[in-house]
């Protein structure tokens, strides 16, 4: 497993606090809850695996085929 908190390069950090990384090799399914922290958060799945979202009382499994 890797991860790692980045700062932005300099004319980003007006616009962007933290960049961070994750990468695994496991194929064993884990929760991840990301909480609201009142800042805009942008995560992207660049691996095959999926991941859902509760959105009214629905879970939504992403990515959708």
């Amino acid at each position: 497993m890797v991860f790692k908190k980045i700062p932005p390069q300099v004319k980003l950090r007006p616009y962007i606090k933290t960049l961070y990384y994750y990468e695994s090799d496991s194929d064993a399914d884990y929760d991840d809850i990301v909480f609201p922290s009142g800042t805009m958060e942008v995560i992207f799945n660049l691996g095959q695996g999926s991941w859902k979202t509760k959105k009214r009382r629905r879970i939504l499994y992403h990515p959708t085929y």
